[in-house]
């Protein structure tokens, strides 16, 4: 009987220190992760080291600079212009992205038209019934759904034919 309790005491000697263990590697480990997390210091300190400058970067002197200042911000514009026109283009999937989106516009403009031709009969619908049909205020008429609906579609019919023929 004896043995049995040296043995159950020695067992919860050694359980009750791997828990102690375990409870200081979490609290250390938490520390850490609290230090590494705590980087408001690191990024003032990696922010006040560099000498940033905002605007282009040039590999130039100072004077270089005064000098051709104008020839290398225009040369740098254009650059920069191109390549933004190149990411878009690319974005758009090239030429092949180019004729299909080309081609979701034009039917997405003749749907804008079409639904602009249909407003337009039911105005002229609504208009038939007083015998006389005003075609010159017809669409100024600000409280007719129809006249509203319009031009709208009219507006996004002209709009979508600039974006078509900027393409």
């Amino acid at each position: 009987m004896k043995n049995n309790n040296s043995y159950s005491f020695i067992s919860y000697l050694l359980l009750s220190i791997a828990i102690i263990f375990i409870f200081s590697l979490t609290f250390k480990y938490k520390f850490r992760t609290a230090q590494n997390l705590s980087f408001r210091s690191l990024t003032n300190q990696n922010s006040n080291a560099s000498n940033i400058k905002e605007g282009f970067i040039f590999n130039k002197t100072d004077t270089e600079l005064v000098e051709n200042a104008s020839k290398i911000e225009t040369d740098s514009l254009f650059k920069i212009i191109d390549n933004k026109l190149k990411g878009l283009m690319q974005e758009l999937g090239g030429a092949e992205g180019n004729a299909e989106t080309k081609k979701l516009l034009t039917s997405t403009k003749k749907i804008c038209d079409l639904e602009s031709a249909k407003c337009m009969m039911q105005m002229i619908n609504d208009q038939k019934a007083h015998k006389i049909i005003d075609l010159e205020n017809l669409m100024d008429d600000e409280t007719n759904n129809n006249c509203v609906r319009c031009k709208k579609y009219t507006e996004l019919s002209s709009a979508i034919d600039s974006i078509i023929n900027n393409l």
